[in-house]
């Protein structure tokens, strides 16, 4: 999971060893428990950041599919494949957890002619 926290409208405040990178925090048995098939990971909020500041988690890293059989090895000579998703991310309120609102005004939906 990448962590990181909000200076204005922008994710710079991230607590890696460079700045404005978002810190990794690795998923564990001491901060990951599974309940009736439904894993939920509490990862604690930097010391250092007051109650109220948007903060963002996403999910790091992508998933990888076999690469079908009798695909070329002239065009791909790798057994996996990456899939373009979507990375997954929450953006909270420090101190509640309740979903941050907005960073920017989102632009208008074009109307159809």
């Amino acid at each position: 999971m990448l962590r990181s926290y909000a200076q204005g409208d922008d994710y710079v405040l991230g607590q890696a060893n460079a700045p404005g990178q978002a810190a990794a925090v690795n998923l564990s048995t001491t901060n990951t428990v599974c309940a009736a098939n439904v894993a939920t990971t509490t990862i604690p909020v930097d010391a250092a950041i007051p109650a109220g500041t948007r903060a963002i988690v996403a999910l790091q890293g992508k998933p990888q599919l076999p690469v079908p059989a009798g695909m070329s090895t002239k065009h791909w000579a790798e057994p996996l494949m990456f899939v373009r998703v979507p990375t997954p991310t929450y953006e909270f309120v420090v101190g509640t957890g309740a979903e941050a609102t907005d960073r920017r005004l989102k632009s208008p939906t074009p109307s159809s002619a």
